[in-house]
């Protein structure tokens, strides 16, 4: 009653399936470096082939003085296999675009080119330490499944768990580089 939505859709997806499913971002640019569209593309598992809806946040992150700072959040229900972000067209494109911002949701999230590279090489100076854990999960789960390459994940590691301030977030890391 509170959310003011039927529920029960919601309990078969998430209460009466297995699986976890993946979001991924597709984007394209125009010729300023804007947002010409930005799509998610939810996919699930072959032996667990549901796909749920999610509400989550979209959150876009810039190098700044004080860090990769967040410039603008949005939230969306992702409900299909395509979900188009009509409200970041003509947008300019951020360093780092962060699908399931805030953790709304249970899903595995992917990162753009971009975004890849910014977390990479500065995961450190990503302000929020609840988007860093994001961030880290995320690098481990494309390590997992064969999305991120060794060396990359190694760049990672060293260049930012010095400055990791969550010990289980350090612990989870370790274990995944070792």
């Amino acid at each position: 009653k509170t959310s003011g939505r039927d529920l029960s859709a919601w309990g078969e997806q998430w209460l009466q399936t297995a699986g976890v499913n993946t979001l991924r971002p597709v984007v394209e640019l125009d010729g300023d470096g804007a947002y010409a569209s930005v799509t998610i593309l939810q996919s699930a598992p072959d032996d667990h082939p549901t796909l749920r809806e999610h509400r989550i946040a979209v959150g876009l992150y810039d190098h700044a003085p004080n860090g990769i700072v967040r410039r603008r959040r949005i939230e969306v229900d992702v409900s299909d296999g395509r979900t188009d972000l009509p409200e970041l067209v003509g947008e300019q494109q951020p360093d780092l675009l962060l699908l399931n911002d805030d953790d709304l949701t249970f899903a595995k999230v992917r990162l753009d080119e971009r975004s890849r590279q910014t977390v990479v090489r500065g995961i450190g100076r990503i302000s929020s330490s609840l988007a860093r854990a994001l961030c880290w999960t995320a690098a481990t789960d494309m390590l997992r499944d064969a999305e991120l390459p060794t060396r990359d994940y190694v760049e990672l590691v060293l260049g930012g768990v010095e400055r990791e301030s969550d010990v289980s977030v350090v612990q989870t890391v370790l274990a995944a580089a070792r």
